[in-house]
């Protein structure tokens, strides 16, 4: 390259002036124009497309949702939404890959997005947003999508965790429908959504056109505007259907719904013509949801969807036979944009950050601590625990002093009730029964032993209490929560009661385990009675009196069990904690107790008398 440079360089030389001027000017065209030609062969970054004002924004903060939507999904939405506020996010995203949900958190997730100071929300469908999905997904300002991608189906069902699908009653279903018709049509009016569309989400029987107008309005709207129909407003506007229709959004048998009467078809007029809030039903069933306007008054925002009326024949077309009601809607991502539903398709983060016109985009994912209690509070793990619970405390009980049975039961306790109280389902209730039921039992144990209603009542008052941890209370699933709580608590005690029974039987003949439960002091005689001899009634023992002698066994703290000759009796200390094998001396004895003092100096050992020190 160098020796071209200066052949061309020593040419030019020699050459007359004006000669050597023309030929390098040609040479810095041809440079000229093989740069600009390699820079069109070469990828470069397409101009920014101008961004609307009321989407424009300079930080937006991403929150995904990839789970089923549940209370810690709700309550973990509700603290990244209060980050995203602090940290001065313009935008927020609600990333949506989820089956749905709860219905109660759901609606609970609709109000936070409608209701946060972050000027622009959406919702980005990646991939799916069925059920709830669809639901939050309408709650945000605007929508976009993936593809593939699939948004609808939100008709309620209820499964329980163990029972699994429940059936509903008709009447349940109605007063479920009734705050998802609430949600979604309070949405469309707010968001600019189709509120007839909407309400195919959540019910069969919506049938629906889609129409565009072809004249200007009366009020002058504009032509171009699109709407949907129902089947009574298409007879009203074009006359009946053609029986052989093929709906674009298929369902389950594609055929033609056939209605015979007029009569039978769905009003799209306010129930109460003079409200323009007022419900206006899309089919059939939603029209009898709000037979006692229920959903009317539930609606704050009046509606801007226009009322159809035989003059406006002729000025509208058909776009398109939408869907036949024999299925919820659910629409791919082609559809969303199609139908005015989503805005654009949006594939990874940098077309989502240049869909804003935005400088930065953060995401904020679901705290590890969120994960965790969602793991813990799962009904299968939840029993677990309870079991852990009844038999830790069991083992510290009959081995008092030793601690690490009784750690691990209260960990496992603090892991039963932490999860719950996170998201509200334990409340000053159900810890004040929890509480005092455990109290009452406690009182039982060591304080009147063998009296029973201290100890019936206290469990009565703990089973309680841990079942209302099961329910997240006002939520239409409440008795399917409490079947799922009675059913799982039920099977804990069950399996504690054999672990139990099993322990106290075989502890001393399990290796290892005979380690953790102290054994009865020896005896002279081979036999020694086991954990749950010591406390039979049945037990032929000779009765204490005052000043009777014996020796601990186990530390008493300050209840505990003392062998008086060839005899256990459960005990209670009067003062300091007595340790293993000191001797006591009974100070009190009466029908629910026996209490004992420590011994100072040495008495006089008779075996075999209870007033006397076992030897």
């Amino acid at each position: 390259m160098r020796h071209f440079a200066l052949l061309i360089q020593t040419c030019l030389r020699r050459m007359p002036r004006r000669i050597a001027v023309v030929i390098a000017s040609l040479l810095l065209l041809t440079v000229q124009f093989g740069f600009a030609h390699l820079d069109q062969d070469q990828p470069s970054a397409p101009p920014a497309a101008a961004v609307p004002a009321s989407r424009q924004a300079d930080k937006v903060v991403v929150l995904p949702i990839r789970t089923g939507i549940d209370r810690f999904t709700m309550r973990g939405l509700e603290q990244r939404l209060e980050r995203a506020r602090l940290q001065n996010a313009q935008a927020v995203v609600i990333e949506l890959n989820t089956p749905g949900g709860e219905v109660g958190a759901v609606l609970e997730i609709s109000d936070l997005l409608k209701t946060t100071t972050i000027p622009i929300t959406a919702a980005w469908v990646n991939n799916q947003a069925y059920s709830g999905g669809a639901i939050v997904a309408m709650a945000c300002q605007s929508i976009v999508t993936n593809d593939p991608a699939v948004l609808g189906d939100a008709i309620p069902i209820q499964i329980a965790p163990i029972l699994g699908l429940v059936q509903i009653s008709e009447e349940e279903r109605q007063k479920i429908l009734a705050p998802l018709l609430i949600d979604l049509v309070d949405s469309a009016r707010r968001n600019g959504y189709d509120e007839m569309l909407v309400q195919g989400f959540v019910s069969l029987g919506v049938e629906l056109w889609m129409i565009e107008r072809t004249r200007t309005g009366p009020q002058g709207q504009p032509v171009g505007e699109r709407m949907f129909i129902t089947l009574a407003e298409h007879r009203m506007l074009f006359g009946e259907p053609s029986p052989s229709r093929t709906p674009q959004i298929p369902s389950a048998g594609t055929a033609a719904q056939e209605q015979t009467t007029k009569e039978a078809q769905p009003s799209t007029a306010p129930s109460d013509p003079s409200d323009p809030t007022a419900f206006r039903p899309a089919g059939p069933g939603l029209g009898v949801v709000d037979a006692d306007q229920s959903v009317s008054r539930g609606l704050a925002r009046p509606s801007e969807r226009v009322v159809l009326s035989e003059a406006d024949r002729g000025g509208w077309s058909v776009v398109a036979y939408v869907t036949d009601g024999k299925a919820p809607v659910t629409m791919t991502s082609e559809q969303l944009v199609r139908y005015g539903v989503a805005t654009i398709v949006v594939r990874d983060d940098n077309e989502l950050k240049a869909y804003f016109g935005a400088t930065k985009l953060v995401r904020y994912e679901e705290s590890i601590w969120m994960i965790i209690a969602r793991f813990m509070a799962h009904p299968v793990m939840r029993g677990i625990l309870f079991v852990i619970v009844l038999v830790g405390f069991f083992v510290e009980m009959a081995s008092p002093g030793l601690g690490v049975p009784g750690a691990i039961a209260l960990v496992a306790l603090i892991g039963l009730l932490t999860p719950a109280a996170m998201v509200g389902m334990a409340g000053w209730w159900e810890f004040a029964a929890l509480g005092l039921g455990v109290l009452l039992v406690l009182v039982e144990v060591f304080l009147v032993p063998g009296l029973g209603v201290p100890g019936v009542i206290g469990a009565l008052l703990v089973f309680v209490g841990l079942l209302g941890t099961f329910t997240s209370g006002g939520s239409f699933q409440t008795r399917e929560e409490l079947l799922t709580g009675v059913v799982v608590l039920l099977l804990s005690l069950a399996s504690a009661g054999v672990i139990i029974f099993l322990l106290a039987k075989n502890m001393g003949r399990i290796p290892g385990l005979n380690r953790l439960i102290l054994k009865s002091v020896p005896s002279d005689d081979d036999e020694s009675p086991s954990f749950f001899e010591a406390m039979s009634p049945t037990l032929p023992r000779a009765p204490l009196t005052v000043g009777a002698i014996g020796r601990a066994v186990g530390t008493l703290r300050p209840a505990g069990r003392a062998r008086f000759g060839d005899d256990l009796f459960d005990v209670v200390s009067e003062g300091p904690i007595i340790d293993d094998g000191a001797r006591v001396r009974v100070v009190k004895v009466s029908a629910f107790s026996v209490v004992v003092e420590p011994v100072d100096g040495t008495s006089s050992e008779s075996k075999g008398n209870p007033s006397t020190e076992e030897g």
